[in-house]
């Protein structure tokens, strides 16, 4: 998990665990880490936690303010570039060079700033909705032993190998599944 959620600090959010030499190494989103000695029971609680985590930060996060603050974003975009390419018009014709500088200056910097407020709620949106997918299939893929006919990683896709594959990866695996059965577990509160 790499966003937190409103009611929950960062040192409380398990960002991911590695297992090191016998030691789970706990990291937070804040940066801080925990370190705790293995064992089947501790890694079971940590992924609990994360699940837990996960559900509650999908039933406090509604995905379309990410998806309506990206659309917000593409039209405060779409304004900037089009009031550019309409002043810079005007200016070639009027041959107004210091007063175009200083206004392609200003909506160069905006322009930029949207751009990456646009790519920060796009990366959160896609984060929001590959865990969103992974919870609708989490007890499916459970029941299932073998997952090489599902995907093509060695790894097997689990709250804690979550953030290795991406979204299009998990909504490959999501419709692999929902073509071979029915029926998902997970129910949003």
């Amino acid at each position: 998990m790499n966003y937190g959620y409103p009611g929950v600090s960062d040192s409380e959010i398990i960002k991911n665990y590695k297992v090191i030499d016998g030691v789970i190494v706990v990291k937070y989103l804040d940066g801080s880490s925990d370190y705790l000695c293995y064992s089947d029971s501790e890694v079971e609680k940590i992924e609990e936690q994360m699940i837990e985590q996960a559900i509650d930060r999908d039933n406090s996060l509604a995905f379309f303010e990410c998806s309506a603050n990206k659309k917000i974003l593409s039209v405060k975009i779409a304004i900037t570039m089009m009031s550019s390419l309409g002043f810079a018009i005007a200016s070639y014709c009027n041959d107004v060079d210091f007063f175009y500088s200083c206004f392609s200056g200003i909506s160069g910097c905006l322009a930029f700033d949207s751009i990456s407020e646009y790519l920060s709620y796009r990366d959160e949106a896609e984060e929001l909705s590959k865990y969103r997918t992974y919870l609708t299939m989490m007890d499916k893929l459970d029941s299932i032993e073998d997952h090489s006919s599902l995907y093509q990683s060695p790894e097997r896709l689990t709250i804690h190998t979550l953030d290795d594959f991406s979204s299009k990866e998990v909504k490959n695996i999501y419709k692999t599944l929902k073509s071979n059965s029915t029926g998902y577990a997970y129910v949003k509160k």
